[in-house]
């Protein structure tokens, strides 16, 4: 993501640093950390007066209809937005620039196969937009209330690395390797461990990207199943696609060795358990339907990982399964993995 620039009061889709930059009205909405947003109105609970209402991987935004970027300003492109209609979408490539007519949507798959990352060996797996039930999977006895209750969750389509991030991806882009720290680590393809949420951010911001949101993370996950553990119902399954407490020996492993879900990603359950967006909140009570922005509200501070680790048992490899984090905490069994918006 570009550094932004500019401290005037920006129209929806110009960028901002804070909701002061933006015209009245509008809000500073953030997609890459703190520091780098655009000016947009959401619109789950309010109307849209001027546009449509689209889900996006930024949440639901007002958005002016268009056939043809010549109904755009310049800094904009008339394209579609995760399989909807035409809007005029803010034309982001490094820095803003005359929009160009963008390729139709079907072309980009060469890019969906593999976008490099500073050390050229980074993939990105296309995550396609839908709808599923987040939480307690159906006919599974081990939820614990944390997981409850289940509830339909919409997603905007949304890219995400295919496997968690290495040690040697890490320091690549950071000129560190803290997992040097961790008792279990010499695998410079194992997952980077022993980073905070707020360090893992800031390694995904250099991407272009951000952390998943739970939900996000969840549904990728799933890969488009609906079974307890994501292979199937029964932890027979698991050798196949995870390194867990039975498999493992106690140790890391180098990433994308196990089959891969539905979707294409690598070590979704097992190796390291991995960061994401929202802070940790008991049930599911209060949560929202959308699947961005993250769930940050009414809770005590405590952070969330996903996935379970190579010390964990099957249970906690299960599909709606999640974990309390201390905040701030280095932590040798979490890593993370990195998303971005798709358009």
């Amino acid at each position: 993501m570009v550094a932004v620039s500019g401290c005037f009061a920006g129209a929806i889709g110009e960028k901002c640093t804070n909701e002061w930059e933006c015209d009245y009205g509008l809000k500073c909405l953030e997609i890459g950390g703190a520091a780098s947003g655009i000016c947009a109105v959401g619109c789950h609970d309010t109307p849209c007066d001027d546009g449509r209402c689209i889900v996006t991987s930024f949440g639901f935004l007002c958005l002016r209809e268009c056939t043809g970027t010549s109904l755009c300003d310049p800094m904009h492109a008339c394209r579609p937005v995760d399989g909807g209609p035409n809007v005029c979408w803010p034309n982001y490539s490094g820095e803003f620039s005359v929009a160009s007519e963008p390729p139709p949507a079907s072309e980009p798959e060469e890019e969906d196969a593999g976008t490099t990352a500073p050390d050229g060996s980074l993939q990105w797996v296309a995550i396609p937009s839908g709808t599923f039930t987040m939480g307690c999977s159906a006919k599974d006895l081990d939820c614990k209330t944390d997981e409850k209750p289940a509830h339909p969750v919409v997603v905007a389509a949304f890219e995400m690395t295919s496997t968690e991030i290495t040690e040697t991806q890490y320091e690549a882009a950071m000129g560190e390797n803290p997992s040097l720290f961790a008792p279990t680590t010499g695998c410079s393809d194992c997952p980077v461990v022993m980073v905070p949420r707020d360090e893992a951010t800031a390694f995904c911001s250099t991407l272009g990207g951000r952390l998943p949101t739970e939900a996000e993370w969840e549904y990728a996950a799933r890969g488009g199943t609906s079974t307890k553990y994501v292979c199937g119902s029964s932890q027979a399954c698991l050798d196949s696609i995870a390194w867990y407490e039975e498999n493992s020996k106690s140790n890391q492993h180098p990433v994308g060795k196990k089959s891969p879900n539905g979707y294409g990603l690598f070590d979704m359950f097992g190796n390291v358990s991995e960061w994401v967006q929202d802070c940790y909140h008991y049930d599911y009570v209060g949560t929202t339907s959308s699947s961005f922005p993250a769930w940050t509200s009414n809770c005590d501070g405590d952070q969330v990982s996903r996935g379970g680790g190579y010390w964990d048992a099957p249970t906690n490899l299960r599909a709606s399964s999640k974990f309390m984090q201390w905040a701030g905490m280095s932590l040798p069994g979490v890593g993370f993995r990195c998303v971005r918006a798709k358009f």
